[in-house]
Protein backbone atom coordinates (compact mmCIF):
# COMPACT_ATOMS: atom_id res chain seq x y z
CA UNK A 1 0.00 0.00 0.00
CA UNK A 2 2.70 2.47 0.98
CA UNK A 3 4.30 4.60 -1.73
CA UNK A 4 7.85 5.39 -0.65
CA UNK A 5 7.89 8.44 -2.91
CA UNK A 6 5.64 10.04 -0.29
CA UNK A 7 8.57 9.97 2.10
CA UNK A 8 12.27 10.64 1.91
CA UNK A 9 13.17 9.01 -1.38
CA UNK A 10 12.49 12.20 -3.33
CA UNK A 11 14.05 14.56 -0.78
CA UNK A 12 17.82 14.10 -0.40
CA UNK A 13 18.31 16.94 2.11
CA UNK A 14 17.68 14.90 5.23
CA UNK A 15 17.88 15.68 8.89
CA UNK A 16 21.48 15.36 10.06
CA UNK A 17 22.57 11.77 10.67
CA UNK A 18 19.25 10.32 9.51
CA UNK A 19 19.46 7.40 7.09
CA UNK A 20 16.94 7.92 4.26
CA UNK A 21 16.36 4.26 3.49
CA UNK A 22 15.84 3.42 7.15
CA UNK A 23 13.20 6.10 7.59
CA UNK A 24 11.56 5.36 4.24
CA UNK A 25 11.02 1.80 5.39
CA UNK A 26 10.03 2.69 8.96
CA UNK A 27 7.53 5.36 7.91
CA UNK A 28 6.00 3.17 5.18
CA UNK A 29 5.48 0.32 7.63
CA UNK A 30 3.95 2.76 10.12
CA UNK A 31 1.56 4.04 7.43
CA UNK A 32 0.56 0.46 6.62
CA UNK A 33 -0.25 -0.09 10.29
CA UNK A 34 -2.24 3.14 10.33
CA UNK A 35 -4.27 1.99 7.34
CA UNK A 36 -5.48 -1.02 9.33
CA UNK A 37 -6.89 1.33 11.99
CA UNK A 38 -9.20 3.11 9.55
CA UNK A 39 -12.88 2.15 9.43
CA UNK A 40 -14.88 1.43 6.28
CA UNK A 41 -17.29 4.35 6.50
CA UNK A 42 -18.65 6.49 3.65
CA UNK A 43 -16.17 9.32 4.33
CA UNK A 44 -13.58 7.95 6.74
CA UNK A 45 -11.87 4.95 5.15
CA UNK A 46 -8.38 3.97 3.92
CA UNK A 47 -8.93 5.81 0.64
CA UNK A 48 -9.34 9.06 2.55
CA UNK A 49 -6.04 8.41 4.31
CA UNK A 50 -4.25 7.92 0.99
CA UNK A 51 -5.85 11.04 -0.50
CA UNK A 52 -4.67 13.19 2.41
CA UNK A 53 -1.15 11.77 2.23
CA UNK A 54 -1.02 12.74 -1.44
CA UNK A 55 -2.63 16.13 -0.88
CA UNK A 56 -0.20 17.24 1.81
CA UNK A 57 2.76 16.54 -0.46
CA UNK A 58 1.10 18.52 -3.24
CA UNK A 59 0.54 21.47 -0.90
CA UNK A 60 4.18 21.44 0.19
CA UNK A 61 5.10 21.80 -3.48
CA UNK A 62 3.26 25.13 -3.51
CA UNK A 63 5.39 26.58 -0.72
CA UNK A 64 8.00 29.18 -1.69
CA UNK A 65 11.55 27.93 -2.10
CA UNK A 66 14.27 30.03 -3.74
CA UNK A 67 14.90 33.37 -2.08
CA UNK A 68 12.61 32.54 0.83
CA UNK A 69 13.24 30.62 4.03
CA UNK A 70 11.53 27.28 3.56
CA UNK A 71 8.35 26.98 5.57
CA UNK A 72 8.65 23.20 5.67
CA UNK A 73 11.99 21.45 5.09
CA UNK A 74 12.25 18.01 3.43
CA UNK A 75 12.50 16.14 6.74
CA UNK A 76 9.39 17.88 8.02
CA UNK A 77 7.59 17.03 4.81
CA UNK A 78 8.21 13.35 5.49
CA UNK A 79 6.83 13.82 9.00
CA UNK A 80 3.77 15.58 7.58
CA UNK A 81 3.01 12.63 5.31
CA UNK A 82 3.33 10.29 8.30
CA UNK A 83 0.94 12.52 10.28
CA UNK A 84 -1.46 12.43 7.33
CA UNK A 85 -1.42 8.64 7.43
CA UNK A 86 -2.47 8.58 11.09
CA UNK A 87 -4.73 11.64 11.30
CA UNK A 88 -8.01 9.66 11.34
CA UNK A 89 -6.71 6.30 12.55
CA UNK A 90 -8.97 4.70 15.12
CA UNK A 91 -11.80 7.02 14.12
CA UNK A 92 -14.60 4.71 15.21
CA UNK A 93 -12.80 2.79 17.96
CA UNK A 94 -14.41 2.72 21.40
CA UNK A 95 -11.18 3.92 23.03
CA UNK A 96 -11.38 7.17 21.05
CA UNK A 97 -14.36 8.20 23.17
CA UNK A 98 -12.04 8.55 26.16
CA UNK A 99 -10.24 11.46 24.46
CA UNK A 100 -11.55 15.03 24.04
CA UNK A 101 -11.32 14.64 20.25
CA UNK A 102 -10.73 11.81 17.81
CA UNK A 103 -7.65 13.67 16.57
CA UNK A 104 -6.03 13.51 20.01
CA UNK A 105 -6.67 9.78 20.02
CA UNK A 106 -5.13 9.45 16.54
CA UNK A 107 -2.07 11.38 17.69
CA UNK A 108 -1.73 9.11 20.72
CA UNK A 109 -1.93 6.06 18.45
CA UNK A 110 0.84 7.45 16.25
CA UNK A 111 3.12 8.26 19.17
CA UNK A 112 2.57 4.78 20.59
CA UNK A 113 3.33 3.23 17.21
CA UNK A 114 6.59 5.18 17.08
CA UNK A 115 7.56 3.96 20.54
CA UNK A 116 6.46 0.35 20.05
CA UNK A 117 8.36 0.01 16.78
CA UNK A 118 11.57 1.71 17.82
CA UNK A 119 11.32 4.63 15.38
CA UNK A 120 13.89 7.08 16.73
CA UNK A 121 12.46 10.58 16.63
CA UNK A 122 13.37 13.63 18.68
CA UNK A 123 10.85 15.20 21.05
CA UNK A 124 10.60 18.10 18.60
CA UNK A 125 9.65 15.66 15.82
CA UNK A 126 6.95 14.09 17.97
CA UNK A 127 5.60 17.52 18.89
CA UNK A 128 5.52 18.41 15.18
CA UNK A 129 3.46 15.29 14.43
CA UNK A 130 1.08 16.06 17.29
CA UNK A 131 0.54 19.66 16.17
CA UNK A 132 -0.07 18.57 12.59
CA UNK A 133 -2.75 16.03 13.50
CA UNK A 134 -4.47 18.39 15.93
CA UNK A 135 -4.64 20.92 13.11
CA UNK A 136 -7.37 18.77 11.58
CA UNK A 137 -9.73 19.30 14.54
CA UNK A 138 -12.91 20.86 13.19
CA UNK A 139 -14.74 21.47 16.49
CA UNK A 140 -13.96 24.20 18.98
CA UNK A 141 -11.30 26.88 18.52
CA UNK A 142 -8.98 26.21 15.55
CA UNK A 143 -5.61 24.77 16.53
CA UNK A 144 -3.85 25.88 13.40
CA UNK A 145 -1.24 28.47 14.33
CA UNK A 146 1.70 26.51 12.85
CA UNK A 147 2.57 25.68 9.23
CA UNK A 148 2.27 21.94 9.81
CA UNK A 149 -1.21 22.29 11.31
CA UNK A 150 -2.40 24.51 8.47
CA UNK A 151 -1.00 22.24 5.78
CA UNK A 152 -2.51 19.05 7.16
CA UNK A 153 -5.85 20.75 7.75
CA UNK A 154 -6.11 21.88 4.14
CA UNK A 155 -4.84 18.52 2.88
CA UNK A 156 -7.64 16.93 4.89
CA UNK A 157 -10.07 19.27 3.13
CA UNK A 158 -8.46 18.98 -0.31
CA UNK A 159 -11.57 17.41 -1.87
CA UNK A 160 -13.25 20.81 -1.43
CA UNK A 161 -11.00 22.43 -4.04
CA UNK A 162 -10.81 19.45 -6.40
CA UNK A 163 -12.92 19.01 -9.55
CA UNK A 164 -16.69 18.79 -9.15
CA UNK A 165 -16.86 14.98 -9.35
CA UNK A 166 -14.27 14.57 -6.59
CA UNK A 167 -15.87 17.29 -4.49
CA UNK A 168 -19.36 15.87 -4.78
CA UNK A 169 -18.17 12.36 -3.94
CA UNK A 170 -16.64 13.73 -0.73
CA UNK A 171 -19.56 15.99 0.12
CA UNK A 172 -22.12 13.24 -0.35
CA UNK A 173 -20.03 10.79 1.69
CA UNK A 174 -19.75 13.39 4.45
CA UNK A 175 -23.54 13.82 4.47
CA UNK A 176 -24.24 10.09 4.55
CA UNK A 177 -21.76 9.49 7.38
CA UNK A 178 -22.09 12.57 9.57
CA UNK A 179 -25.61 13.88 8.82
CA UNK A 180 -27.64 11.02 7.32
CA UNK A 181 -30.93 12.48 8.57
CA UNK A 182 -30.28 15.98 7.24
CA UNK A 183 -32.60 16.96 4.41
CA UNK A 184 -31.21 18.20 1.10
CA UNK A 185 -32.48 21.71 1.78
CA UNK A 186 -30.82 21.80 5.20
CA UNK A 187 -27.63 20.36 3.75
CA UNK A 188 -27.56 23.13 1.15
CA UNK A 189 -27.92 25.71 3.93
CA UNK A 190 -25.25 23.93 5.97
CA UNK A 191 -22.80 24.12 3.08
CA UNK A 192 -23.77 27.70 2.24
CA UNK A 193 -22.79 28.68 5.77
CA UNK A 194 -19.59 26.62 5.83
CA UNK A 195 -18.15 27.62 2.45
CA UNK A 196 -17.47 31.32 3.22
CA UNK A 197 -15.83 30.35 6.52
CA UNK A 198 -13.59 27.83 4.80
CA UNK A 199 -12.76 30.21 1.95
CA UNK A 200 -11.61 32.86 4.40
CA UNK A 201 -9.58 30.29 6.32
CA UNK A 202 -7.92 28.99 3.16
CA UNK A 203 -7.06 32.48 1.96
CA UNK A 204 -5.55 33.55 5.29
CA UNK A 205 -3.65 30.32 5.85
CA UNK A 206 -2.25 30.11 2.34
CA UNK A 207 -1.14 33.74 2.43
CA UNK A 208 0.60 33.16 5.76
CA UNK A 209 2.43 30.21 4.19
CA UNK A 210 3.64 32.33 1.28
CA UNK A 211 1.67 30.46 -1.37
CA UNK A 212 1.29 32.40 -4.62
CA UNK A 213 -1.83 34.53 -5.01
CA UNK A 214 -2.78 32.88 -8.30
CA UNK A 215 -2.82 29.48 -6.60
CA UNK A 216 -5.01 30.89 -3.85
CA UNK A 217 -7.41 32.52 -6.29
CA UNK A 218 -7.70 29.33 -8.34
CA UNK A 219 -8.93 27.48 -5.27
CA UNK A 220 -11.28 30.27 -4.22
CA UNK A 221 -12.81 30.29 -7.71
CA UNK A 222 -13.29 26.53 -7.54
CA UNK A 223 -15.01 26.80 -4.17
CA UNK A 224 -17.28 29.55 -5.47
CA UNK A 225 -18.21 27.39 -8.45
CA UNK A 226 -18.97 24.38 -6.25
CA UNK A 227 -21.15 26.50 -3.97
CA UNK A 228 -23.15 27.84 -6.92
CA UNK A 229 -23.70 24.35 -8.29
CA UNK A 230 -24.82 23.07 -4.88
CA UNK A 231 -27.32 25.90 -4.59
CA UNK A 232 -28.98 25.12 -7.91
CA UNK A 233 -28.84 21.33 -8.19
CA UNK A 234 -31.91 19.18 -7.65
CA UNK A 235 -32.33 16.95 -4.63
CA UNK A 236 -29.99 13.98 -5.25
CA UNK A 237 -31.63 11.85 -2.56
CA UNK A 238 -35.37 11.93 -3.34
CA UNK A 239 -35.73 8.36 -2.12
CA UNK A 240 -34.92 9.41 1.44
CA UNK A 241 -38.13 9.93 3.38
CA UNK A 242 -36.68 12.86 5.30
CA UNK A 243 -36.01 14.63 1.99
CA UNK A 244 -39.52 14.34 0.58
Amino acid sequence: MCNKNHYLGSTPELKTKKDPEHYNDAFCKSADRACKRYPELPYHHPGHMKDVMQAVSELVELLPGDGYQRVIDPWQESLLVLAAAWHDAGFDEKAAQEYPTKEEYASALLLKDIEDNGIELDDSDKAFLDRAIKGTIMTGPPQRDTPEAKLLHHADMAYMTADWKTFWRGAEAFHHEEHPDMSWEKFQKFEAKFFPIYMESLKNDFQSLGIAEDEIQKRLDTLESHLEQLATMDNPWPEMQNNR
